[in-house]
């Protein structure tokens, strides 16, 4: 196989925007950890009304920030989605043009990120077709989808 190449624009874009992502989700859970201490502060300020009244606005503004951050983490993942999905696509096409392991289509690859509880696998598996064609191990792309798993059931679990 031959040896991987720099990555291209395409590549270069998602990683910008994955990390973007990831910058958002950080602020987010920062904002989510001051709106549970002014949380634990009102409980405590219930004879002072004045006090109360300031942390129920500090409060508000937080929940706002929350909403602000959902959106934003939304938009971050509609601009990624796209991007993402092609270079995988290309990735994919790449390994069979190299004679590498695929075992399905670039487009099937691309699909199983819409199938569902198929999506928990399928990708996982085209991506490890990926790294042995560039001739990688496959502790890389274990160690991305378990840290893709855990972000998204942690996103869920923050959500409920």
């Amino acid at each position: 196989m031959a040896a991987p190449s720099r990555p291209g624009l395409l590549g270069r874009l998602v990683v910008m925007l994955l990390v973007l992502d990831a910058l958002l989700a950080l602020a987010d859970l920062g904002n989510g950890v001051v709106e549970l201490g002014l949380l634990a502060d009102l409980e405590g300020l219930a004879g002072d009304v004045g006090a109360a009244r300031e942390a129920e606005r500090a409060l508000e503004a937080a929940g706002a920030r929350r909403g602000l951050f959902g959106l934003l983490r939304v938009g971050a993942l509609v601009l990624t989605a796209a991007p993402f999905l092609a270079w995988f696509h290309g990735a994919y096409a790449r390994l069979r043009h190299l004679g590498g392991p695929a075992r399905t289509t670039p487009g099937w690859a691309v699909a199983g990120w819409f199938i569902p509880l198929g999506n928990l696998y399928l990708p996982y598996r085209a991506a490890r077709e990926i790294e042995a064609g560039a001739g990688g191990g496959p502790w890389g792309v274990f160690v991305w989808w378990t840290t893709w798993l855990g972000a998204a059931l942690v996103d869920q679990l923050a959500a409920r």
